[in-house]
């Protein structure tokens, strides 16, 4: 496990399967990619990457070498040699605004040239103790697996981890989706475009979509209105048959009031996190030296 690194009141991460765009693909020319792609990994500070099956095309030796240059830490809790050694770094505690994250890498399993990833849960939950017990703020995975090995790893953690960041089949980016006690993410393909995601950590409890929770109070607020339009009608009304079909109508809006209220809490309590994605098109700008050496290596604008 590595040691807590500080960075700013940001962490950039990445789930994997980000140097090379094909399995197996390895030559002079991918390999230059693979590198410029980890610079660029490298001047955002990225602060872990999880190790996934493309980014070992060329061996782990040389993603080893070549991470190493970029300053790109690389993080698998599962991936071992021969004699059953891992390879790199299971998971780290980083730094940002005050708050402690720890994060754990995961690859998918199988055989990777001469190292073998082995099976996802039992180690991705022994790590997240770990972590755990350093006392960090908020548990994250970066899972460099497919997307159902990904969705039955979050729902079988529970709540041993908040969330969990998945790549592999360049799916693109997606809202967070609620699985079980935790929320699973899939990363956006290719570069198309950067996820960010804001945390408020203060209080304890399961991690809510603020912008769930935000619809929540809006439909609370307008279920308010019908349930006091409800009691004035009941109040006028004089047939027992109105009565009776209007209370029905006020019983069923106070349980889902009742179901909303405490499913969104108070205003400002619990740990909430908030989503968003910024497109890597056209109209964000190219850093001009960059777009140059991505130009001899043939790589789209915002693509890698």
């Amino acid at each position: 496990m590595a040691e807590a690194r500080k960075k700013g009141p940001a962490l950039v991460v990445d789930s994997g399967n980000a140097l090379f765009k094909f399995p197996g693909a390895d030559d002079a020319a991918t390999r230059a990619r693979a590198r410029f792609i980890l610079g660029g990994m490298g001047q955002a500070q990225t602060a872990a990457m999880a190790v996934g099956a493309r980014d070992l095309n060329a061996g782990h030796a040389w993603l080893q070498q070549a991470a190493r240059a970029a300053r790109v830490p690389l993080l698998s809790a599962n991936l071992e040699d021969t004699d059953r050694r891992r390879v790199f770094a299971p998971s780290a505690v980083l730094e940002a605004g005050g708050r402690r994250v720890g994060v754990l890498g995961l690859t998918a399993p199988g055989r990777h040239g001469v190292l073998v990833a082995g099976p996802l849960l039992k180690v991705a939950r022994a790590e997240a103790f770990l972590l755990r017990q350093r006392k960090v703020d908020v548990v994250v995975v970066l899972a460099a697996v497919p997307y159902g090995d990904a969705l039955q790893l979050t729902r079988e953690l529970g709540a041993d981890v908040d969330l969990v960041i998945q790549s592999h089949e360049g799916r693109g980016a997606s809202a967070a989706q609620p699985v079980g006690e935790g929320w699973l993410v899939s990363s956006p393909d290719r570069g198309r475009a950067v996820g960010k995601l804001s945390l408020q950590l203060s209080g304890s409890g399961k991690l809510r979509d603020v912008g769930e929770v935000a619809r929540d109070r809006a439909a609370l607020a307008h279920l308010d209105g019908q349930v006091a339009e409800v009691k004035k009608r009941m109040a006028a009304a004089s047939a027992p048959d109105v009565k009776a079909a209007l209370r029905s109508a006020l019983d069923g809006f106070e349980q889902r009031r009742r179901d909303l209220r405490e499913r969104s809490g108070k205003p400002g309590e619990g740990r909430g996190f908030e989503l968003g994605y910024l497109s890597l098109g056209p109209d964000v700008a190219a850093d001009p030296g960059l777009q140059a050496e991505a130009s001899k290596l043939e790589i789209p604008p915002g693509l890698h």
